[in-house]
């Protein structure tokens, strides 16, 4: 797993710091950050850019538990690969008694649940989904 950066705690919600992110402070709520860790709901995660006027809030992503349960998800809109943390350490950070969560990508690429179909999907019936020789009946007209 190589690292990228480091989830935080920032009051009571945490936020995220990545070494290659050049929008602003990305952070999940106090709110969230609860249901996260107390009932494992996938949450959302906000980028907030402070402007000279206005702070602009935006939702960049999401955290969710995975599958096993050991771990915590971040996908980022702007980021391709999902990154990962280990729950009981975001888990220690949330409670103050750790200062930060390591945040890494794992170092293999992410195979593809869903297997690779370049087969058309209607391929070996006599009769397929509609197309110009074999246009689909109108409704109703199956009696």
């Amino acid at each position: 797993m190589r690292s990228v950066g480091t989830i935080t705690r920032a009051g009571g919600a945490l936020r995220i710091n990545l070494m290659a992110w050049g929008g602003g402070d990305l952070v999940v709520g106090m709110t969230d950050a609860a249901l996260l860790l107390s009932e494992g709901r996938g949450v959302p995660v906000y980028e907030i850019r402070r402007g000279d006027d206005v702070d602009v809030i935006d939702e960049a992503g999401s955290v969710a538990p995975t599958r096993s349960g050991r771990g915590v998800q971040v996908l980022l809109t702007r980021h391709l690969a999902p990154m990962y943390s280990s729950l009981a350490q975001v888990r220690a950070v949330a409670a103050g008694e750790r200062l930060s969560a390591r945040l890494g990508v794992p170092d293999t690429p992410v195979r593809s649940v869903t297997p690779d179909r370049s087969d058309s999907m209607d391929e070996g019936l006599q009769r397929g989904f509609g197309d110009a020789a074999n246009p689909p009946r109108r409704a109703g007209g199956c009696r």
